[in-house]
């Protein structure tokens, strides 16, 4: 009797922390690329996360360094892809060193963008705490 109790609590705890985050049954995906080979993939799939009515996206984060930051502001193609990804959803991340190497000036770029200063740690954190990984190298 004492163990169908231990287990029901456990398993309403569960239930709650779910709920009151609100990824019950919803993905998380981060994504990272530094070759700006798959740049166009990684933006290509990252809006395809979004648009697909067959995954319950929570959230996707986007991780962009290296080569790769350089050619998303260089390639007019890149920043029309980035323009139909939904933003409320994917999160563009930016490795500051890639940004401050090409003087890259964040001012004029519309789309919502989160600066961090490790991305093999960020990539690392979002796996720990259950996103799924797609990796462009």
């Amino acid at each position: 009797m004492e163990r169908h109790i231990t287990v029901v609590v456990l398993a309403s705890i569960f239930m709650l922390i779910t709920l009151l985050y609100g990824k019950y049954g919803q993905e998380n995906y981060v994504m990272k690329v530094n070759n700006p080979e798959y740049l166009e993939e990684a933006l290509t799939m990252a809006d395809s996360l979004s648009d697909n009515k067959e995954i319950n996206l929570h959230q996707a984060e986007l991780i962009i360094c290296g080569e790769a930051v350089k050619s998303l502001f260089d390639n007019a193609d890149t920043m029309k892809l980035l323009e139909d990804i939904n933003s409320d959803q994917v999160q563009l991340t930016l490795c500051k060193g890639s940004i401050e190497k090409h003087k890259i000036n964040l001012e004029d770029f519309s789309f919502p963008v989160n600066v961090i200063h490790d991305s093999k740690k960020r990539y690392k954190k979002l796996q720990h705490v259950g996103y799924q990984e797609i990796e462009f190298l």
